[in-house]
């Protein structure tokens, strides 16, 4: 810190992180968000599209929180749904193991690391990344580029990206029920999901 002219933090929410440290002094950080490039309009979804995939990148490992999305799924079984998973990580056989005791095995697919990612995330209707802590998370801003809604843990600068009943909904991290009513709605209205 007190070597650079500058540093960049990816969002306010870590701009203030390293304030709080001492870092630096404040007139030496600045915030220039995360960013994508646009892609062409064959990788766009379609949220109104039934029945509705869901879909989440994300490593399992202990930073996302695939606990909390099974047991808020879990709740959800009498609605049309599948889910994709897509990352690789230490913990993907014991999330595997996990949705089966949630009695969701047979509606997700746990696709490992692809190389396809964008087609994959446009073929869903609805982004989902439950997660206990972040950055500025490029996989958001990657779904809304898309153009599917996101529900999302509310940690770090993902608000920073999402705004919630804007382009999605953000839930407290951890928060089961609000995370399963805030899914909930989405899976039952397409009109929603296209306006967001």
């Amino acid at each position: 810190g007190p070597l650079t002219d500058r540093i960049i933090t990816v969002s306010e929410f870590d701009r203030r992180l390293a304030l709080e440290a001492g870092v630096t002094r404040e007139d030496r950080l600045v915030t220039v968000h995360n960013g994508i490039p646009d892609i062409p309009l064959r990788r766009k979804a379609d949220p109104g599209r039934a029945p509705v995939r869901l879909v989440m990148v994300a490593r399992f490992e202990s930073q996302k929180d695939h606990p909390t999305l099974f047991a808020a799924l879990a709740g959800l079984r009498g609605l049309p749904w599948e889910l994709d998973l897509i990352g690789s990580g230490v913990l993907m056989e014991q999330m595997r193991s996990l949705a089966g005791s949630f009695g969701l095995g047979e509606r997700v697919r746990f696709l490992g690391q692809r190389a396809d990612v964008a087609e994959l995330v446009a073929n869903a209707q609805i982004s989902l990344l439950v997660t206990n802590w972040e950055g500025f998370p490029l996989r958001t801003l990657e779904a809304m580029r898309a153009g599917l809604p996101v529900v999302a843990s509310s940690v770090g600068g993902i608000g920073e990206s999402v705004r919630d009943g804007e382009t999605g909904y953000l839930v407290a991290r951890g928060d089961v029920d609000m995370l399963r009513e805030r899914i909930g709605v989405l899976l039952a209205d397409a009109a929603l999901r296209v306006r967001l």
